[in-house]
């Protein structure tokens, strides 16, 4: 049985400092709304499934949301891409695509992490296995200058038309350029 009180420990996340505390007061106030509104069902299994669901989405997506406070400086507090690897390191362990995606930019350009290319594609292809779609277009880059991951014009193009395939249109465009230029494959 999951208990309620594993909402308050995951909120808490000794973050409330700053200005953050206030837009977390409230994301927190909208959840335990929801799970006084939508969890009193008459069967416990039912309350415990929706609690499951909320753990598995809507908890990530406030740990990012608090990670990219610091990372982007919002809300009149000051950056600090320590926290916010942290939190978006929590985050990506949970399994959430933008984290994963996040914390790859982050080991691709040096931010808090030193620059690793490896570590990058590590976790753009997490995200990429969940259809996000600006994680696909990077790998298909890092396909194509074989940055990180082996070089393979093949690959680079499957994850660039994937992309692209959802709209994302810079994706489309070097997705285009691949198409035009013929693949070398050796016999």
């Amino acid at each position: 049985m999951i208990e309620y009180k594993s909402v308050n420990n995951i909120l808490s996340l000794h973050v409330f400092d700053n200005g953050v505390y206030e837009n977390m007061k409230k994301l927190k106030c909208i959840l335990l709304y929801s799970i006084i509104c939508f969890c009193v069902p008459q069967k416990s299994f039912a309350a415990e499934s929706w609690f499951s669901q909320v753990e598995k989405t809507i908890i990530p997506q406030i740990i990012f949301y608090l990670g990219d406070q610091y990372y982007l400086a919002n809300n009149n507090i000051p950056q600090n891409e320590r926290r916010a690897a942290e939190l978006y390191g929590q985050a990506a362990n949970m399994g959430y695509a933008p984290a994963q995606y996040r914390i790859g930019t982050m080991y691709q350009f040096g931010q808090y992490f030193p620059k690793d290319y490896t570590k990058a594609a590590e976790y753009y292809i997490k995200a990429a296995d969940q259809q996000y779609a600006p994680a696909q277009a990077m790998l298909g880059l890092f396909y194509e200058r074989g940055q990180g991951v082996h070089q393979d014009k093949i690959k680079a193009k499957e994850y660039e038309k994937q992309a692209c395939s959802q709209g994302f249109r810079a994706a489309c465009k070097n997705y285009k350029i691949l198409n035009a230029v013929p693949l070398n494959i050796s016999p």
